[in-house]
């Protein structure tokens, strides 16, 4: 084969490898776009308390007061609890696991507006 035969059948493969590979990027990227997160559809803006929330944020963004967040966790406060995590809290005031989310659980439901159960 002469050298100019050589670089025509070159070049004409890489232009076909090249237009598939574009062609298969097209076809990710459309398919990626068509996902749907069901996560994201039932998130609000506020409301998010999860037990790496602390107290005050969790007061913050549920716009209730910090002493009704620790009524509603059966927790009577010492200084600076406010600033501890649910998780740091649970801990030390020995509540079970399941006790602390079903008071979250009640925290969230209690907050949310009426109609909407996001759990």
């Amino acid at each position: 084969m002469s050298r100019r035969v050589k670089v025509f059948l070159l070049t004409g493969l890489m232009i076909i490898l090249s237009s598939l590979a574009v062609v298969q990027s097209m076809r990710v990227y459309h398919a990626l776009h068509q996902v749907e997160f069901a996560a994201h559809r039932d998130r609000q803006p506020g409301g998010k308390v999860q037990k790496w929330t602390t107290v005050a944020e969790a007061a913050n963004s549920l716009n209730i007061s910090e002493k009704e967040v620790f009524d509603a966790l059966q927790i009577d406060p010492a200084p600076g609890d406010e600033n501890l995590t649910f998780r740091a809290l649970e801990k030390k005031y020995s509540k079970t696991p399941l006790e602390m989310q079903s008071n979250l659980r009640q925290l969230r439901e209690r907050s949310a507006p009426p109609g909407k159960n996001h759990e």
